[in-house]
């Protein structure tokens, strides 16, 4: 294993796969693991996150990830959260008011 892969213990760490749009990933204290051959990030689903799937072990594949997040702790990525779902909100309606009002 790679002694240059960074080190998430104790983290969240949130994943957008190549491709974009809605391929993510929010993982638990994930670490590394070569799986047949092929290195893996493998963590937990924390809670209220995806219904259903809290607990479960996830492993999303490193050579798809383009970019990733870390958070300290949930409160940190639920408020990075709030404040990206205020500014797309904001973004919209500023917007829709600068087009009703002739401004573009």
């Amino acid at each position: 294993m790679n002694d240059g892969l960074p080190d998430f213990s104790g983290k969240l760490v949130f994943v957008n796969f190549a491709g974009g749009g809605e391929c993510h990933q929010l993982l638990a204290d994930p670490r590394f693991e070569d799986q047949g051959g092929q290195l893996f990030l493998v963590g937990t689903v924390p809670a209220n996150v995806m219904p259903g799937f809290e607990g479960r072990t996830v492993g999303v594949s490193w050579r798809a990830v383009e970019q990733y997040f870390v958070f300290d702790s949930a409160a940190q990525y639920m408020d990075a959260c709030s404040r990206y779902g205020w500014a797309c909100w904001r973004a919209k309606w500023i917007s829709r008011i600068n087009w009703l009002s002739g401004r573009r």
